[in-house]
């Protein structure tokens, strides 16, 4: 009942006017640079479509800097872009129910060659054929590749801005960024 709770309940609200077929399947939320709240609001919107009843699988796609950790490091989206295994056997109950998550693993020496293979999208196409929603935790875009490659798979991002410290040439330049990897900006969150 917090004043964040209730800002977050608003956000995932407002996500299902932001395409013809409500909330997007699969969400991408990034930011222009590092530590401005993508992960936490990741986890925020995760949390408030669980209690929705909506199945949900959190991916930790930023597989620089992960911010949510396996039970093990046999298991994560690392390891499932080396592999064929299927999807369910690297996900990870949580203690809320009906979210789930795919951590990052170990961290790869090669970040952008791994997520521009074939193998990551026919990961994403996996799991949001086995949940309701798939939120995707992605690096922030100024000085990587990585989140503009992902986003050209996802097509919906939410990006995330940091009140009074991300300047809006940088938030500009981010989002020039993604909209020209074929990203489609579905909103963003300050």
């Amino acid at each position: 009942s917090s004043g964040i709770s209730e800002a977050y309940s608003t956000v995932a609200a407002s996500l299902g006017f932001s395409t013809e077929t409500g909330v997007p399947k699969v969400l991408l939320l990034t930011s222009s640079r590092p530590a401005e709240g993508k992960s936490s609001s990741a986890l925020a919107l995760a949390q408030n479509y669980s209690r929705r009843g909506k199945s949900v699988l959190l991916v930790d796609c930023d597989l620089r800097k992960p911010a949510f950790k396996a039970p093990s490091d046999d298991i994560g989206l690392t390891k499932l872009l080396t592999n064929d295994e299927p999807v369910a056997g690297h996900v990870s109950a949580t203690h809320f129910e009906n979210l789930w998550l795919l951590a990052s693993g170990p961290v790869p020496p090669n970040p952008a060659d791994l997520l521009s293979t074939g193998r990551f999208h026919a990961i994403i196409r996996e799991a949001s054929a086995q949940f309701d929603i798939v939120i995707i935790d992605a690096p922030p875009v100024i000085g990587l590749a990585d989140a503009p490659l992902i986003a050209s798979m996802c097509k919906d991002v939410m990006f995330i801005v940091e009140s009074g410290k991300t300047r809006t040439s940088i938030a500009r330049e981010a989002v020039s960024k993604l909209q020209a990897a074929g990203a489609h900006i579905v909103g963003v969150t300050l």
